[in-house]
């Protein structure tokens, strides 16, 4: 189980595209993913194409969401149809990529606190 959510602004804008009910969708599939990776539902499984430990998992039949889990910390990379799938050894997953800390509980919706670790001042709040 992670302990902290952490996401990339590619992640945020292909959330933003999304229709409110399936945003609620997609929010209740990472509570799920932060609380039981190995659900059947998610259909969790390592990305081939690509060298890094990027993950995949199903937040609908059409839909794919890029994770890691690092240091108890599960990473957002990215959020799209199954055609990102096709198309990730073309996207970049770098070290140094900016993340924001994303607040999920299972009775609240998914809400964004923009400062991120590399930020002056940053503290974490406690889950």
């Amino acid at each position: 189980m992670a302990v902290e959510i952490v996401a990339t602004e590619p992640f945020d804008q292909a959330l933003r595209q999304l229709s409110e009910p399936m945003r609620k969708t997609v929010y209740g599939k990472i509570r799920l993913l932060a609380d039981n990776p190995a659900h059947p539902s998610l259909n969790v499984h390592k990305l081939q194409k690509i060298k890094a430990d990027i993950w995949e998992c199903y937040i609908t039949m059409s839909m794919r969401l890029f994770y890691e889990v690092k240091d108890g910390v599960l990473r957002l990379w990215n959020l799209g149809s199954h055609s990102i799938v096709d198309h990730v050894h073309l996207r970049g997953f770098a070290a140094h990529t900016r993340f924001h800390r994303v607040e999920v509980s299972s009775s609240t919706p998914l809400t964004e606190e923009q400062a991120s670790p590399e930020q002056p001042g940053y503290q974490p709040e406690p889950l």
